[in-house]
């Protein structure tokens, strides 16, 4: 997409759809997502409710709040300087649309910013832990237990009035990699030679509900030799899974509303990560993040294994 954008510069569809594949997953690297969201805005033509709105919630997500209501609130300003100035009845009905949305978007984010900063303390201890139980060669099953609550429905934004409650809809995210994998910068576009075949990369997530998660994670059907997508050359292998509040695709917004804009409100006296960085990313970092995180290391005799056999 790089090498799209370096042919097409004035094009801000490209630089829109790379921000949002570093936003969603798998990938989840919000300060590149802020950094292709305002390259897409210095484009001529860009659209308001793709670019605009989608660096909003970038800012969102990397912890720059205030940056996200100042955002909002140029979208708004875009959205009806354009509506004015439109006279095709079918643009003017998506214009006014997608300014109704920044508008409902800039209350509920301007009221959060202020509740959060006190719903949020103390942090909330999450008890997390997380197995890996190898039940067949290249067969794993990831679970564990972590303690989310949020807002019960009625939260009022205008009082900050609300009541916790035991919440589901959080996500895990669960990566099995070559120990010591980092992953390299692409300065060239190629479909055959930017990812080797004797690199074994592997990442998925679990839905939390009732306070517990499990994946099973099958290998095996994929195991082709050197060729295939899980080739298990190297020695060991590291398996990390985490909890991420600040990625919306791990976090409802009512347990936001608890554990805050980047984890501010979480902590478990066990497996908290406050350095910043966000897993699986090319050393994406966002200052003040907190997650919950517990990494498993694991031969390939422990992945091969024909006997049951539980990591903890």
């Amino acid at each position: 997409m790089e090498e799209g954008i370096a042919n097409n510069p004035n094009v801000p569809d490209l630089y829109a759809d790379l921000a949002f594949t570093h936003f969603f997953r798998k990938i989840a690297d919000y300060p590149q997502a802020v950094y292709w969201y305002q390259r897409a805005e210095k484009v001529p033509h860009w659209d308001v409710t793709v670019v605009g709105h989608g660096l909003a919630h970038a800012y969102l997500a990397n912890g720059q709040i205030q940056q996200a209501i100042d955002q909002w609130k140029y979208c708004v300003a875009q959205h009806q300087l354009r509506i004015q100035s439109i006279t095709d009845s079918g643009l003017k009905y998506a214009e006014q649309s997608g300014l109704l949305v920044a508008e409902r978007n800039l209350v509920e984010t301007e009221a959060r910013y202020k509740w959060r900063k006190v719903q949020t303390q103390p942090p909330y201890d999450v008890h997390f832990n997380a197995k890996v139980t190898r039940i067949a060669p290249m067969v794993l099953v990831v679970s564990g237990q972590m303690s989310a609550i949020g807002a019960a429905p009625g939260f009022n934004l205008q009082t900050g009035a609300h009541s916790w409650i035991p919440a589901d809809g959080t996500r895990v995210d669960i990566r099995l990699q070559d120990s010591g994998y980092v992953i390299p910068p692409s300065t060239s576009m190629s479909l055959t030679n930017n990812v080797k075949n004797t690199v074994t990369i592997m990442q998925d997530s679990a839905s939390v509900r009732g306070g517990i998660f499990e994946k099973k994670i099958d290998m095996s059907k994929d195991h082709l030799g050197a060729q295939s997508m899980y080739s298990f050359t190297a020695p060991s292998y590291t398996l990390q899974v985490w909890y991420d509040p600040a990625n919306p695709n791990s976090t409802p917004p009512n347990v936001a509303d608890r554990f805050g804009w980047i984890g501010e409100g979480v902590t478990d006296k066990n497996y908290l990560d406050a350095s910043g960085n966000i897993p699986a990313t090319a050393g994406a970092f966002t200052p003040g993040l907190r997650i919950v995180k517990k990494t498993f290391t694991l031969s390939r005799d422990d992945i091969f294994g024909t006997d049951l056999k539980i990591f903890q």
